[in-house]
């Protein structure tokens, strides 16, 4: 891992020196590209090649797809060292970046830890024909009143992890508290994204409190239509791709809530992960029951993960973070 930040200037031909450490990384061979913020992107072999197979992969019928395609690919480059370490800059990269004399290369990485789009992640393969006491995150801005009772109702089989913003039933609320001074609560709650705490400085943190979780489910809840929903955040499915991503199967609420087909990585994953507010309690707990066996986890997640490989996630940040 490389960490910290190393300042160089431009000489007068336009080259960068870089520093031997990040050679030793990066390679005889490597790319620069765009960058958001005014910043550009440098990748080795083996990172771009994978970067640009994905965006090889969006959908071209879609125009976010042809534009994310030509932010990064416009102006990307093929570069090499020279003997004293120094790469060319190209002049649009440059003037991209506002890059004049002084630039400032900070090491940075989105390890397939933090975003591991690349790690299996099988259940049968530890022995087991059941999951145990499944781990479950339940998140949305709103959490119906079906899906409280199936926390309510299911702390005995099930492990509960809240996200949200919304009133809850007193009940619930009750099962958030600590049991005693040694004991957790029964219910624990991660701060959900329209939190007003959470802002661009913790936003990360809270994802990799999700990440580092090791949910078996996720349950994401909508509001009961897209356009209602004051956040603008649940318009698409950029929640289920990075739980899908973080190796968790995933259903949503989008029963009743509007969205057109091929929208939702649920609705394309079949009508067994989609669910509504007039979803009883013993049917939401039929649906984990099914998927609770380990082979039919894994035919799930198997069948989530092809999807959400070749799913456009609305917002590019997001994107440029599965790389």
């Amino acid at each position: 891992m490389l960490l910290g930040e190393y300042a160089h200037a431009l000489d007068d031909k336009g080259r960068l020196f870089i520093p031997a450490k990040l050679r030793e990384v990066l390679g005889k061979h490597f790319y620069l590209c765009k960058g958001f913020d005014g910043c550009l992107m440098v990748y080795d072999e083996e990172a771009w090649q994978r970067f640009a197979d994905r965006l090889n992969a969006l959908p071209m019928g879609q125009k976010k797809a042809r534009d994310i395609k030509r932010f990064f690919f416009s102006g990307a480059s093929d570069v090499s060292c020279d003997k004293q370490g120094r790469v060319l800059l190209a002049a649009s990269l440059r003037r991209y970046a506002s890059i004049d004399k002084d630039v400032v290369i900070i090491p940075s990485f989105v390890s397939s830890y933090f975003y591991p789009t690349h790690k299996v992640f099988l259940k049968s393969k530890g022995g087991f024909t059941t999951i145990r006491k499944p781990k479950i995150l339940v998140k949305g801005t709103d959490i119906p009143q079906n899906v409280q009772n199936l926390i309510i109702h299911g702390t005995d089989e099930y492990d509960f992890t809240i996200s949200t913003v919304s009133d809850l039933d007193p009940r619930l609320m009750e099962l958030l508290r600590p049991r005693s001074k040694k004991e957790g609560p029964l219910v624990r709650h991660v701060m959900h994204w329209a939190n007003p705490y959470v802002t661009s400085k913790n936003s990360m943190e809270t994802m990799a409190m999700e990440r580092d979780a090791g949910f078996d489910f996720v349950l994401l809840t909508e509001p009961e239509h897209v356009d209602e929903d004051i956040y603008n955040i649940t318009i698409a499915d950029t929640d289920a791709i990075l739980a899908i991503s973080s190796g968790s199967v995933v259903f949503a609420q989008i029963a009743e809530a509007g969205f057109e087909p091929g929208v939702h990585i649920c609705n394309e994953s079949g009508k067994d992960f989609v669910f509504g507010q007039n979803t009883s309690v013993k049917e939401l707990m039929a649906m984990l029951e099914k998927w609770r066996i380990t082979v039919n986890w894994d035919e799930a997640y198997t069948k989530q993960r092809t999807l959400m490989e070749h799913r456009l996630v609305s917002d590019p940040k997001v994107l440029a973070g599965y790389f």
